[in-house]
């Protein structure tokens, strides 16, 4: 590295200050922020954002609002809400804002770790850097700011620290701070969704098996994980135990036996699978790449955890391709740097770029929000619209609710709890037990009193109501239901929804 402070490592000067890399990093960062002001906040991190604003007007999680998440996910972003407030910003700029911070400082601690644990060298390529930060900051596209984003991004340094275990020795140890910080940030990815800890177990075990060591999988990085998510177990039982009576039991009946929610395996499992071609055609070209190595077992992890869930969302395979990204760039800096065959790596490296590319153009880079005609018509019509949905779908009502300054008070982001029982009881009608057929058909029941009690109460202005789905077919064909829809009209509507106005002489 050039230009640089210095400080010890293993008895040497070292560098730290990379003008080039830096340089390269905020230029991909200045890329990102033009892309991602393009494609918007996404509906996940939308609905999260009101989750946050309605509890601080006093509404309770699991109560008054249902959401299928732990409370770590409120946590989350629970301090870019917080800075949006004292700073009066919105909150969507302060949750982006928030998440900056949260890769770049991820890339600065895994640049310190690297260093330290010889990684990376003055003869690594200064491109590899704003490579890791492309991969934080511009792959994510519409999945930008989403809970599994983050939690990648923390996760990164404890990949590095578990690289560096696979050679530490007496003249290298790790040092305990750093260890600490990077099992702190690492927890999250767990905190985020408990499944995915296989994109940590999968590189510890093979940490045991180089070291040939069991003790390797009980270093203080895993007790620091083990005690955090210890401590928000501990605070989930005490401060939310509701989740657990109540919210569990819904996702066991209504959420987790939904399987390929995306019905996009196929193009998944393709894309998967040529990304670790990729990486391994780059990685035979080097000795030794063990950065590499833990960051592609890692991407198995994430992967194997998101087929196990079985949803397939953009924002599930994020961090499965991330890593799988990121092991090849770093099999790739390796490479040029050790392999003969410069022209080979060169076709490679193209081959990778157009993998990417497809990333980017077909999937996470696509703008996903409503159409700018139906934002306009709603806004026309209603300057702070209550908003009512009826429809499975989240993006019908997010991030469309806060474009336009409405208020939505459904307890649910969507309809898709009773659209999924609905799914249930009609496709696995022969095969329900007694006690999950009484159950499902209890909940549609008293889900379509509480829809219908919804209208009355809150009087939406705003009635979006998704085109020839099962659940919406079957709520209008309900009398009293159709009663409530009498006093709306129809405002402007595209393929997927209409939006539907209160009537002027509606009371």
């Amino acid at each position: 590295m050039s230009n640089a402070q210095t400080f010890e490592r293993q008895g040497r000067p070292l560098a730290v200050t990379n003008w080039p890399a830096i340089v390269g990093c905020a230029a991909v960062v200045a890329l990102s922020v033009l892309l991602n002001a393009r494609i918007g906040t996404n509906t996940d991190v939308s609905w999260i954002i009101t989750i946050l604003e309605r509890m601080a007007a006093g509404e309770r999680l699991y109560h008054d609002i249902v959401e299928t998440n732990p409370p770590f996910t409120m946590w989350l972003y629970q301090p870019a809400f917080q800075l949006a407030q004292f700073l009066s910003i919105r909150p969507e700029t302060a949750v982006f804002i928030f998440t900056y911070l949260a890769g770049l400082a991820s890339l600065a601690l895994t640049y310190r770790i690297t260093e330290r644990a010889g990684l990376t060298s003055n003869e690594t390529h200064w491109w590899l850097w704003p490579a890791l930060a492309a991969v934080f900051f511009v792959l994510p596209g519409s999945v930008f700011a989403q809970r599994e984003h983050v939690g990648l991004m923390m996760l990164l340094p404890l990949l590095a620290i578990q690289a560096w275990r696979m050679r530490e020795d007496a003249q290298s140890q790790i040092p305990a701070y750093l260890a600490i910080v990077a099992g702190a940030a690492g927890s999250v990815i767990i905190l985020v969704k408990p499944h995915w800890a296989l994109a940590i177990v999968f590189p510890a075990i093979y940490v045991a098996w180089s070291r040939r060591s069991i003790l390797s999988v009980f270093r203080l990085e895993y007790w620091v994980i083990g005690a955090i998510a210890a401590a928000y177990m501990a605070s989930v039982l005490v401060l939310y135990p509701v989740f657990l009576e109540s919210m569990y039991p819904m996702l066991k009946q209504l959420y987790l036996p939904i399987s390929n929610a995306s019905g996009r395996w196929t193009p998944i499992f393709v894309k998967f699978i040529l990304l670790l071609a990729v990486w391994s055609l780059l990685r035979m070209q080097s000795a030794k790449a063990p950065l590499s190595d833990i960051t592609v077992l890692a991407s198995i992890g994430f992967f194997a955890g998101m087929y196990g869930l079985g949803k397939g969302w953009d924002y599930h395979l994020y961090p499965s391709i991330a890593t799988g990204m990121i092991a090849s760039v770093v099999a790739l800096d390796a490479a040029l740097r050790t392999a003969r065959r410069a022209s080979i790596i060169c076709w490679m490296a193209v081959f990778m770029g157009c993998i990417a590319s497809l990333y980017f153009g077909l999937t996470n880079h696509v703008r996903k929000g409503p159409e700018p005609a139906i934002v306009e018509a709603i806004r026309d019509h209603h300057e702070k619209p209550a908003i009512a949905v009826v429809g499975a779908d989240i993006g019908l009502a997010f991030p469309l609710t806060r474009l336009v300054n409405g208020t939505f008070h459904s307890a649910y982001c969507s309809d898709w709890a009773s659209a999924h029982a609905l799914i249930r009881l009609i496709r696995e009608k022969s095969s329900l037990s007694d006690g999950d057929r009484l159950w499902l058909e209890t909940f549609l029941a008293t889900y379509i009193d509480a829809k219908i009690a919804e209208f009355t109460d809150h009087d939406p202005d705003i009635v979006i109501v998704s085109q020839n789905t099962l659940w919406a077919k079957h709520l209008l064909a309900e009398d009293a239901f159709q009663s409530v829809m009498l006093r709306y009209e129809p405002l402007v509507e595209n393929q997927r929804y209409v939006v539907f106005k209160r009537k002027a002489d509606a009371t």
